[in-house]
């Protein structure tokens, strides 16, 4: 893979993994856990934060925006 792509990606994972869900009712949660733990290239919320930068932009701005495009993802596969 692309080293430039590989460096968002660990940008991105580095901060999706600090996330910390409320997990109540569990049988609501745990397929909702399952999927965003599932993995895979996550280019969406990648892209996000690779163009913040490219346009001169604090690429750390563009975390949050590409959590929520990660997740809203996740959900509308759900």
């Amino acid at each position: 893979m692309n080293p430039v792509i590989q460096h968002y990606q660990t940008i991105f994972f580095e901060q999706f993994e600090k996330l910390k869900f409320l997990k109540f009712p569990v049988e609501l949660y745990e397929p909702i856990d399952y999927a965003l733990k599932a993995g895979g290239k996550r280019l969406r919320p990648v892209l996000t934060i690779m163009i913040c930068d490219f346009y001169g932009n604090n690429y750390q701005d563009a975390i949050n925006p590409a959590i929520a495009i990660e997740t809203f993802h996740n959900f509308t596969l759900l």
